[in-house]
């Protein structure tokens, strides 16, 4: 077994989305201070995680505070975010690991924090002709049980939230 953090260099318009979305979060998280708030801080801190796991994970999240947001800046800029998040049709992570797929015969287990992240992997992984199982916990122990005897039977790669990694011997 072999552990390996591979890096990628998003596109231009990943990186231009991840920085506008992080510049959203900032000023909004400084200007929801007071304690009654502490909602909206945490769906905020979700949504810079997720742009961080990949613009269809945060898709969900913007739309969210898009519709919960009054006429006004902030409202303007989140549609902006959401149309720009859904216009992205480039995913450098993904290129990143069929590249990785490209270089060896092996198995490979891959660990996404984000349900839609691992729904676009698996999806795209498939598309390109790869087996691919999925692993997460809303799985039920029945279906967890068949996606590990997937990878170790017929699957090349497994793409797992970290629910995967608890308590499973995937060698």
């Amino acid at each position: 077994r072999e552990v390996t953090n591979v890096l990628f260099d998003l596109s231009g318009p990943e990186r231009e989305l991840y920085d506008n979305v992080t510049r959203l979060v900032r000023r909004l998280v400084q200007g929801h201070r007071e304690t009654r708030r502490g909602a909206i801080k945490l769906t905020l801190l979700t949504l810079q995680k997720e742009i961080g796991s990949s613009t269809f994970a945060a898709v969900p999240t913007l739309a969210k505070l898009l519709a919960r947001e009054s006429p006004g800046q902030a409202r303007s800029e989140l549609a902006a975010l959401v149309h720009a998040a859904r216009a992205v049709e480039a995913n450098a992570k993904f290129e990143g690991i069929r590249k990785v797929l490209d270089s060896s015969r092996d198995k490979f287990v891959v660990f996404t924090q984000f349900r839609a992240t691992l729904e676009f992997l698996a999806r795209s992984l498939r598309t390109l002709g790869v087996k691919a199982a999925v692993f997460h916990g809303a799985l039920s122990l029945r279906e967890k049980e068949a996606a590990v005897a997937q990878f170790r039977d017929r699957a090349r790669v497994l793409v797992s939230t970290e629910a995967g990694g608890e308590g499973r011997n995937l060698q």
